[in-house]
């Protein structure tokens, strides 16, 4: 998803560092992308960055996100990951959801759900036709800048509520990722 997010924002004019633990890779994917894309080391990226879409996999998310803590303070975060395996609908009112983990490990953070059920491929694919998404977020100016990006994308956003509400995004990905029945 990074990936796609990534050609998508450098063809709207952004300034995009791919961020990873394998810098050489990440310089690789950079440079077919163009100048304004710039492969860095996950501190490097953060440094560099006032938006960082999370798109690490769920289950290395936290440990990444706690290990820079101290760097993503008052950064916006997109959180884009689904949940770690399946989520029920009782889930809602007892497990908080991967935003809110990532918001407890950053509390100065500015924490944003997005994309969680949106493909890659749809990202990166000329064919949305206005789709509908979802967000949801504590931060009124956070969810703003969230909610142009993902216009820029050519999506139609949807203001969802509080970050509370990431865990009715993340069960609906769970049934779509993990084909809950």
């Amino acid at each position: 998803m990074g990936l796609a997010l990534a050609q998508r924002w450098v063809a709207s004019g952004h300034r995009v560092f791919l961020g990873s633990r394998n810098l050489p890779r990440a310089e690789a994917l950079s440079a077919t992308l163009g100048s304004t894309v710039c492969g860095a080391s996950y501190r490097q990226t953060v440094a560099a960055s006032d938006v960082i879409a999370l798109t690490i996999p769920p289950y290395a998310l936290l440990e990444v996100v706690c290990d820079l803590a101290e760097l993503l303070r008052a950064k916006i975060l997109m959180d884009c990951s689904a949940s770690i395996g399946t989520v029920t609908w009782e889930d809602r009112h007892t497990k908080a959801s991967l935003a809110e983990q990532v918001a407890g490990c950053v509390p100065a953070a500015r924490v944003v759900k997005a994309l969680t059920n949106i493909p890659s491929s749809t990202i990166a694919g000329g064919d949305r036709k206005k789709m509908r998404v979802l967000y949801c977020g504590d931060d009124p100016g956070a969810k703003s800048t969230i909610h142009c990006l993902l216009q820029e994308l050519e999506f139609d956003p949807v203001d969802a509520g509080a970050l509370s509400e990431a865990r009715v995004l993340e069960y609906h990905a769970s049934r779509a990722v993990w084909n809950v029945s």
